[in-house]
């Protein structure tokens, strides 16, 4: 009997500083089936409000400003198997680095703004307009809590974002957070193959 195992293919995570850049792929590398496959493309953008700190995002292949990163196995394929599951398999991780900070923080905020699912407001929204995945979102979750997703169009402080002190200064410190992303499903939905593409714009600021 040949088993058939249905694949969220080529799942790439894209992260960008300051501004947005779409990922597009016109195929799926050789991988096709019955289930057919998908491009999963995230877009991470970053702004800094008042004189806070200079932020970068590490994790994958690009600079400072610009990050891609594959989500799946070694050719970027991601089961809808693994998803359902919420298997690591179908979760990628990557950093927030702040250097240049003032050493005492009490009020420094990030927030994360991003198109949400109805129903499931802390899941970014599948926004991809032609054979799009149904039934599959985005969140995103620090590295202490990572199945718990972090709140979405809401300031949260220093401590809940997860950021910890990494080396400082006299004058400065510089911190990190370590996040990831995830593919989840959409509460009361199933999951299809198709395209995934969501968008999130982290602010950092002063309260």
């Amino acid at each position: 009997m040949k088993t058939i195992t249905r694949m969220l293919s080529r799942a790439t995570l894209c992260l960008f500083l300051p501004s947005s850049i779409t990922c597009v792929y016109a195929d799926c590398n050789g991988f096709a089936g019955e289930f057919g496959c998908a491009n999963v493309t995230a877009n991470f953008t970053a702004t800094i409000s008042g004189d806070t700190c200079l932020v970068t995002i590490s994790g994958g292949v690009g600079d400072d400003a610009s990050q891609t990163i594959t989500i799946g196995d070694s050719n970027g394929h991601v089961s809808i198997d693994d998803v359902n599951n919420n298997s690591s398999a179908a979760s990628k991780a990557f950093t927030l680095n702040a250097t240049e900070c003032p050493l005492v923080l009490p009020k420094f905020n990030t927030t994360i703004e991003g198109e949400q699912e109805a129903g499931a407001p802390e899941i970014l929204k599948n926004q991809a307009s032609v054979g799009a995945a149904e039934g599959v979102g985005i969140y995103i979750s620090t590295a202490a809590s990572p199945s718990i997703p972090l709140t979405l169009k809401s300031k949260i402080d220093y401590t809940n974002f997860g950021w910890i002190q990494v080396s400082k200064d006299i004058f400065t410190q510089s911190i990190k957070a370590e996040l990831y992303a995830t593919l989840t499903p959409v509460p009361g939905g199933n999951i299809t193959s198709g395209d995934v593409m969501a968008q999130a714009v982290f602010h950092f600021d002063y309260d």
